[in-house]
């Protein structure tokens, strides 16, 4: 009898693939980039600890020490998508990563207050310049209706990099810290390096994307467009708990290690890796209004229970239902906010996006800490009861209705 196994894992195989094809190679060069750079990410998920532990800040301290890569993440964002009028993205991206580079090598160096608050603006400037000119260039170089594909692609090559740095990043923090600012910011220049390479054959800047047919409002008089950016910006405050009130739980309420802490943070990013083409690619039939509330529901759902977790199982299990809420919500909500944007102005809508996401970032652990501070469970609590009125947001000022996803 043949043995029909390989046939069937080989058609199974396909049908895994199938959600990536039809993207071109210039998305698929930036999703190349984002991964060296992320691989080396280690600074930002455990500056908490490294604030409080190496540092001898207070909690609250540490929140708003964090807080401040946000305020430098602002303008960043703005700047970042007002430059592409004059600027090519991808020499915008360029020149983000290697200031960055530069930068994580003063932060380590800093001793007093004051200059590691200056060092951290000026680091979350310059990194934050990166996200608009990246997002802008990908909805340039994809048709509409493949756009939740090309933000998926490069959110996987952000997990598979996260999936390796953090843990990694565990480890050598058990070590030491210093080593965490070294390599991020190493795969800084070499992400930088593969970009240069590109630029050099694509000099010009990227064309807007299509999908507009008559000059839209500025963001900030586009009023469905500013309440999506709250609800949104929202949503993600309890997502960025991830790197406060809930890392502190993770070891103080759960009293997991560190290296703990980075294998359930490695298992957000793998999951997304294996599995967020596959999920955008099986709702993006759906209406982007409805995937928007599904995935915030889940988010607020799993993070308000994590005081019900009893160790580390339970908390990896949570760790699923808020990184579905995550697959759900964030390569959906980037490609949503380019059915907002104007044809002749992507990257001021972008910029202003990924402001309320650094918005978010000022905010959540300023708001995360301090709650934590007065009783552990309390910012949990208010997640879980955030949850159905920011999927009524979504369903209430969500983006226009997405074109036809071509078979």
């Amino acid at each position: 009898m043949t043995d029909e196994r390989p046939a069937t894992a080989s058609r199974g195989w396909r049908r895994y693939l199938a959600p990536y094809r039809g993207l071109s190679f210039r998305v698929w060069l930036l999703a190349a980039v984002v991964l060296v750079n992320r691989a080396g990410t280690m600074v930002v998920p455990f500056l908490v600890l490294y604030l409080t532990e190496q540092r001898g800040y207070s909690p609250a301290e540490a929140g708003q020490v964090l807080a401040v890569y946000g305020v430098g993440a602002i303008p960043g964002n703005l700047l970042g998508g007002a430059v592409l009028r004059r600027f090519s993205a991808v020499r915008v991206q360029v020149a983000s990563l290697a200031a960055s580079a530069l930068l994580l090598g003063l932060l380590v160096s800093v001793s007093s207050t004051p200059a590691l608050l200056a060092v951290l603006g000026l680091l979350s400037f310059a990194t934050e310049v990166f996200r608009p000119a990246n997002a802008a260039a990908l909805a340039a170089w994809t048709e509409p209706a493949m756009r939740r594909r090309a933000f998926a692609l490069n959110r996987t090559a952000v997990n598979l990099g996260m999936s390796i740095g953090p843990a990694l990043g565990g480890a050598l923090a058990g070590v030491d810290f210093r080593l965490l600012f070294l390599i991020d910011g190493v795969t800084c220049l070499l992400a930088a390096g593969l970009l240069a390479a590109l630029a050099g054959r694509d000099p010009v800047a990227a064309a807007p994307p299509g999908g507009a047919t008559v000059r839209a409002a500025p963001w900030h008089r586009h009023a469905r467009f500013t309440a999506f950016l709250l609800v949104s910006s929202v949503v993600m405050m309890i997502f960025f708990q991830v790197n406060a009130a809930y890392l502190l739980f993770l070891k103080g309420g759960l009293g997991l290690d560190t290296r703990s802490v980075g294998l359930l943070l490695s298992l957000n990013a793998l999951v997304c890796v294996v599995a967020e083409m596959w999920v955008v690619h099986a709702t993006e039939r759906f209406d982007a209004r409805r995937v928007l509330a599904a995935g915030a529901l889940l988010v607020s759902l799993g993070f308000g229970l994590s005081p019900w977790s009893d160790g580390l199982w339970s908390a990896a299990a949570l760790v699923l239902v808020w990184t579905l809420g995550e697959m759900l919500v964030l390569p959906t909500g980037a490609a949503a906010a380019t059915a907002f944007a104007p044809a002749d102005d992507p990257g001021r809508y972008m910029g202003a996006y990924f402001a309320a996401s650094s918005a978010a970032f000022i905010l959540a652990p300023l708001a995360g800490t301090s709650l934590y501070e007065r009783a552990p469970a309390l910012p949990f609590h208010v997640a879980l009861a955030l949850g159905p009125a920011l999927a009524a947001g979504f369903l209430a000022f969500g983006p226009p209705k997405d074109r036809p996803v071509p078979e």
